[in-house]
């Protein structure tokens, strides 16, 4: 079976050299593909391994693909692949199909191992299953990670997401509504949301899952399929105040609650930012200005306060924006990441 190639940057023997896995699909597989152009822009030795092509083509080669014996042929292309292109480290991303096995075989190959988890840890629980295989591990919260990863014998890192680059450039749009949300339905997003609409905002609403939705917000959804970085950076384009909610109601003060990459894309927008009131967004966005909100009656408040203020606050909008093409982009990211793992260091 004739399998796609990966794509490769040429590399000197005496460099250190990365293997890096990206997911199959969806807002994972995006991150991925924004880490890639990192590695490029960083001038990072690597190799790319899109496990969504190799998956493509395994189950069209097979009868009745079943889930195990596609991803177990997976691994076996992976690990071949990457003996082949003998890396010094092996970078997984979030969501990619990479087994233990695979993972302790590229282990005994003295091939260091990395994880980037950019995902929540309670709604993918399934990390608890490879960690042992990570020399190190990478994830955009904190919570039993550090104590899991200390069990394991793995360094953790606190890492970040970062803006998806189109938000950079992203166009210059007459800005004709007054707020703007791209992400996937839940019921608290849903009550926040429908309590914006009540007040009579004009809103953009896109996301994967919205055509399950039948209620008030249907006229102001324009997009119920998976949205595209473009797509997105259009919307915020477009609007006054760009709107994270978390996917759950966030316990109050609760520092494990994950706080989205869309923060960074509404900024780089040149939107006002409006988001629930967690610790984290404190953390990750310490030189910025925005508005937070508590229960859906504070967002209605708060993105009432983000809107008359819009037309005074240029300047800051202009800072916010510098901020984060300066200092949250993935090419930061990854650079930061690569030190650390080929250095030894962990961070909290």
């Amino acid at each position: 079976m004739a399998l796609p190639r990966c794509h490769l940057k040429k590399i000197s023997p005496d460099m250190s050299s990365w293997f890096v896995v990206v997911p199959p699909d969806g807002a994972a597989r995006m991150v991925g593909l924004e880490v890639v152009r990192a590695f490029d822009q960083c001038a990072i030795a690597y190799k790319a391994f899109k496990t969504g092509i190799f998956l493509r083509e395994i189950r069209g080669h097979l009868r009745d693909p079943d889930d195990t014996l596609v991803v177990d042929l997976l691994n076996q292309s992976l690990a071949v692949s990457c003996l082949d292109f003998a890396p010094t480290h092996m970078l997984v991303l979030a969501l990619a199909p990479v087994t233990l096995f695979t993972l302790k075989l590229l282990q005994r190959q003295r091939i260091t191992t990395a994880h980037w988890f950019y995902e929540d840890y309670r709604r993918v629980p399934s990390w608890r299953t490879v960690l042992e295989g990570y020399d190190h591990f990478a994830a955009i919260q904190r919570g039993p990670l550090p104590s899991a990863c200390a069990a394991a014998a793995s360094r953790y890192h606190f890492l970040h997401t970062a803006v998806m680059s189109p938000s950079l450039r992203a166009p210059d749009e007459p800005r004709t509504h007054d707020v703007a949300f791209v992400g996937v339905p839940s019921r608290h997003r849903v009550e926040v949301l429908e309590h914006l609409a009540e007040n009579g905002l004009r809103m953009l609403i896109a996301g994967h899952g919205w055509h399950r939705y039948a209620g008030p917000l249907r006229a102001h959804i324009v997009d119920d399929t998976w949205v595209s970085p473009e797509r997105t950076a259009s919307f915020l384009a477009r609007s006054r105040v760009g709107i994270d909610i978390p996917f759950h109601v966030p316990v109050a003060r609760d520092p494990d609650t994950a706080v989205s990459p869309r923060v960074y894309n509404v900024l780089a927008a040149g939107a006002e930012l409006v988001c629930e009131d967690v610790p984290q967004v404190h953390e990750v966005l310490d030189m910025c200005s925005f508005t937070t909100f508590t229960a859906p009656a504070g967002a209605r408040d708060a993105v009432r306060r983000a809107l008359d203020a819009f037309d005074t606050r240029a300047a800051e909008r202009e800072a916010n924006r510098r901020q984060v093409a300066d200092h949250h982009t993935y090419a930061r990211r990854v650079s930061r990441l690569v030190s650390r793992v080929e250095t030894g260091d962990a961070a909290a």
